[in-house]
């Protein structure tokens, strides 16, 4: 919860790292798919992993009161609040659970990264994850899964996605 606290969450206009933002939310799908299929859940694009995975654990009342008090004053898409809340249920089932976990990747790192390089995004009619000029499908789950994963999610390479997806103009202030 920490880390979603700390996120400066800019306004929409101020994408600072639109392509690595798309990156990240491509890495988080494919994440988040993988983790589906072994769940075997039909819910997409956003499951609540956790609740899926391990039901009996339960983010505690004055963490969960917290966090929603604070994404209800600094957060402006629904979307995001509720992956903010599936990111600290599965923080509390890594913290709490008893079942083993398998060996997949992380599905939330990279959405965290993502909100700590740009803040919210926009999802046009449920169909598109908006980082503009960027637009990152919300397709087929089988889709995502056999994406290629992202090579790392460190700041030198995701700088070096910005800088070699920068587009040839200016933003007049």
């Amino acid at each position: 919860m920490e880390r979603i606290t700390a996120v400066e969450w800019r306004p929409r206009g101020d994408e600072t790292h639109p392509a690595s933002c798309a990156a990240l939310m491509r890495e988080h799908l494919r994440r988040v798919a993988l983790w589906a299929d072994l769940l075997e859940t039909p819910e997409w694009p956003y499951p609540s992993l956790a609740r899926i995975f391990d039901n009996t654990v339960q983010v505690p009342e004055d963490s969960r009161e917290e966090l929603l008090r604070y994404l209800e004053e600094n957060v402006i898409f629904a979307h995001v609040s509720m992956l903010c809340r599936h990111m600290v249920e599965w923080a509390c089932v890594l913290d709490r659970t008893k079942l083993p976990l398998p060996g997949l990747p992380d599905p939330y790192e990279p959405l965290l990264i993502l909100f700590e390089r740009g803040g919210e995004f926009r999802v046009e009619n449920n169909r598109w994850a908006e980082f503009p000029p960027w637009f990152v499908p919300l397709k087929e789950r089988d889709r995502s899964a056999s994406e290629k994963p992202l090579s790392a999610l460190d700041g030198r390479t995701l700088d070096a996605i910005d800088e070699e997806n920068r587009f040839p103009y200016r933003r007049h202030e």
